[in-house]
């Protein structure tokens, strides 16, 4: 079976899977961008990961840990690019790269991390919170795009959303699940999760003549208890807050 960002494995039974991929044969990618570049999302390295541990855990929960974004991936038109998918068995670590299509042994490696097996329980639901602040569709977008990152019609989930100093509430609406030619579907949809995190642009406090954007570096644990679940909402607590960076536990519903 095929899936839309990592392939298939490189031999039967083995533990490494390559693609040729670009924004062409996937095309919600196209719909990320920043500094009008197509840049792939962080959430699409997650689904990578997640989508390589379902092959060889193929029942319960899955999930990551300590899982670093090292390098980003632009995605330029005309130029594929290949992937590589490399997970150990015997200690979970699992390494994403990637280099341009037909150029030799040169690869750029774009996220590392540890695939988990969680046994704790799922945990516990929490309600929607009537919380202060409203925001709009518009205004999340355009906050966004004051920062750099340009979100096309398939990114674009948020409906509204309400927020506090610490907590964001958002209203999402349903991604377009379809997979193209590829047979697989996937564990955690890029759009999804990246979705969750769109509000947040509000917490950046741009000066006059600034630019700048959080973008995702570490996700420190994601887990997955259904695949390809369609969040109508998204829970984001806001754990540390600094100039330069933001850390938040998110939850999807």
């Amino acid at each position: 079976p095929l899936h839309p960002l990592i392939g298939h494995r490189l031999q039967a039974g083995g533990t490494e899977w390559r693609h040729l991929l670009d924004a062409v044969i996937v095309p919600y990618l196209a719909d990320h961008r920043i500094d009008d570049e197509i840049v792939m999302p962080g959430t699409g390295f997650a689904e990578m990961a997640l989508a390589a541990a379902r092959e060889i855990y193929p029942d319960g929960p899955i999930g990551l840990e300590d899982f670093d974004l090292l390098q980003w991936l632009p995605l330029q038109a005309g130029q594929m690019r290949e992937i590589a998918v490399r997970l150990s068995v015997d200690t979970g670590m699992v390494e994403i790269s990637s280099r341009p299509r037909h150029a030799g042994d040169e690869w750029t490696l774009h996220a590392r991390g540890r695939v988990i097996r969680p046994t704790s329980a799922t945990p516990a639901f929490v309600p929607p919170t009537d919380l202060p602040h409203h925001m709009t569709a518009e205004r999340v977008y355009a906050s966004a795009s004051d920062a750099g990152v340009e979100y096309g019609t398939a990114f674009r989930r948020v409906i509204a959303a309400r927020r506090d100093d610490k907590v964001i509430e958002i209203d999402l609406s349903p991604i377009e699940a379809g997979s193209g030619a590829f047979t697989r579907a996937h564990v955690l949809h890029p759009v999804a999760l990246d979705a969750a995190f769109h509000a947040l642009f509000e917490n950046i406090k741009l000066r006059p003549g600034e630019r700048y954007a959080y973008l995702p570096v570490r996700f420190a644990s994601l887990r997955v208890d259904r695949d390809g679940g369609m969040p109508a909402r998204a829970r984001v607590v806001v754990d540390r807050e600094t100039d330069q960076s933001l850390s938040i536990a998110a939850t999807l519903y």
